[in-house]
Parts: structure tokens; C-alpha cells; sequence
């Protein structure tokens, strides 16, 4: 009976060595990412920053590089949030996503009409790509 309690108890603590291994590490015995969603605001706070770097080898911009918040008027860029993100990410080493330039909702900023619509997101686009890649590897 004792020789069961041993084992259980050497089973138990081999498990929670397991479980306090970083999910970053687990991800690169496979390897694959292993990522999540950022807000750079947030980056003031020591305890979001160090989670993101210890758990994390890939971020993706909540919202910051989205259409809206990279074009937020018809000639006006705002690249501030993003370059904050891939900043961060680069000097950890961690891969990032880009998210979606072309998004349902359209701008506040963008005229309705569908003619306009249509062209706006290319216009976008080639002005957006550029400043990313090669730090963004994959858009969603």
C-alpha cells in the first residue's frame, strides 16, 4: 500500500512539474505556435508583458491592426499601435499574426457607397503591408 502512495504521489508532483512548464516551451518541443490576442495599452503593466513573453511565442493585434484603427480617416495612417506590437515581439522572439485588414464593419471614415467600398481596402492595403512584413508572418 505504501508503494502505491509513493507512486501516486511521484505521478502527482511529475504532473504538476508539467503543468508549470511555460506553454511557450510545451510549443516548441512540437514546434508550433502558440499565441495571443494583445492590446499594446497594456503593455505598461509588467505582469501582462512577462505573462505574454513566459506563455507565449506568437501575438496577434486585438484591434490595432485592424482596418479601422490603421485608416482612420481617408488619408490618415495610424501605425503606432501595430509597430508597438511587432516591437514588442521582436525583441522577445515571437512570431506575429497581422489580423484583418479587410473587416466586415466597414470605417466611420470610409463613404458608404459600395463603389468607394470596394477600392478603399486595396488603397489600405498597399499602404499597410509594407511597414509589416517580414515581422508579420501570416494575415488573418
Amino acid at each position: 500500500m505504501g508503494y502505491l502512495l509513493r507512486l501516486a504521489a511521484c505521478l502527482l508532483a511529475l504532473g504538476i512539474t508539467l503543468l508549470a512548464q511555460p506553454l511557450r516551451d510545451l510549443a516548441a518541443q512540437r514546434p508550433i505556435h502558440i499565441g495571443a490576442a494583445v492590446d499594446p495599452s497594456y503593455f505598461v503593466e509588467t505582469a501582462y508583458t512577462d505573462t505574454l513573453a513566459r506563455e507565449f511565442n506568437q501575438v496577434e493585434a486585438e484591434n490595432a491592426m485592424k482596418f479601422g484603427p490603421i485608416q482612420p480617416g481617408p488619408t490618415r495612417y495610424f501605425f503606432n499601435d501595430a509597430d508597438a506590437i511587432v516591437a514588442f515581439a521582436q525583441a522577445r522572439n515571437m512570431a506575429v499574426r497581422g489580423h484583418n485588414l479587410v473587416w466586415s464593419i466597414v470605417p466611420s471614415s470610409i463613404p458608404a457607397a459600395r463603389s468607394t467600398w470596394s477600392r478603399a481596402p486595396c488603397r489600405s492595403m498597399y499602404r499597410c503591408f509594407p511597414p509589416f512584413p517580414p515581422a508579420c508572418s501570416q494575415w488573418s
